[in-house]
């Protein structure tokens, strides 16, 4: 399944007509454009949509939307621009609309403690914290033993939950902790299990304490990890972006990565999806 193309959607084969409607149109309704993004969608047809949604109706709120909107903070450590259309496009699929702010490039602490910044000024209402592996392992020893290379990933742990906490105490929002996208090659194969202070082995036990963590905490998490496991870890990063750009999601999978984020926050503000299946001698699954 080409899983980037958000394959479970109707494909529209009248969709660029549609969408040069749209563009076209004066005045057009909400729901008109939100049902375009109802069908399957590239990182280019992400972009192409976010694009007209933001000419058209900029930053008010347009009449139509379900519930109050949404201001969405998403603080980390890489580069995270390419995947703001792709969430508002994902949030305009729920008709929500949202406003989406990131920190200027490794200064999510810096936003998140001075009260002048612009995070502050935004006042997020949703707290995405997407951190990279590099970034959240730092400098890691594989020849550190499963004590010594525990004790680092409590510390990172301890870490996230006072950003969590902080993230509560300036803006009473909900907080959204992304599991960290194993990026790492194995140092011994099949014998990883062997090298606990590997980055690979780490990791795993990392993302493990990382969810268990964030349930005493009342934390929802973006299980990145699973997600990569299940699509391939090949789909999701892209090496050469990571060193020339810093980009550790690579652009193809922009829009199921909103579209995970959107179903977190759609859920949080009551507007997850239920489905009624009957069988055709009215039976009720």
């Amino acid at each position: 399944m080409f899983a980037s193309r958000l394959w479970w959607l109707p494909e529209s084969p009248n969709w660029n007509d549609e969408f040069r409607s749209a563009g076209a149109a004066a005045g057009i309704p909400w729901e008109s454009v939100s049902r375009l993004a109802n069908f399957q969608m590239d990182f280019v047809r992400t972009e192409r949509l976010d694009n007209l949604v933001q000419r058209l109706f900029g930053d008010d709120p347009p009449s139509g939307i379900a519930g109050p909107p949404i201001r969405l903070a998403i603080l980390g450590s890489s580069t995270l621009a390419h995947l703001i259309p792709a969430i508002r496009v994902g949030l305009l699929r729920r008709r929500i609309w949202a406003k989406v702010y990131t920190n200027p490039y490794g200064q999510y602490l810096q936003d998140l403690i001075d009260p002048k910044s612009a995070l502050h000024e935004f006042k997020p209402t949703v707290m995405l914290f997407a951190f990279d592996a590099r970034n959240a392992l730092g400098k890691s020893n594989p020849s550190a033993d499963a004590a010594v290379s525990d004790r680092i990933i409590e510390g990172i742990v301890d870490q996230y939950e006072d950003l969590w906490a902080m993230a509560r105490r300036a803006f009473s929002c909900s907080v959204i902790q992304q599991t960290i996208l194993p990026v790492f090659s194995t140092l011994m194969g099949n014998n990883e299990h062997r090298l606990p202070g590997s980055p690979q082995n780490m990791l795993a036990r990392l993302n493990k304490r990382i969810a268990e963590r964030a349930d005493e905490n009342g934390v929802d998490i973006l299980a990145l990890d699973a997600r990569a496991a299940q699509d391939g870890i090949a789909q999701w990063h892209d090496p050469v972006l990571w060193y020339r750009a810093k980009m550790e999601i690579a652009p193809p999978m922009a829009p199921l990565y909103g579209d995970l984020v959107a179903r977190l926050v759609a859920a949080q503000c009551g507007r997850s999806y239920k489905c009624l299946v009957l069988d055709l001698d009215n039976t009720l699954w």
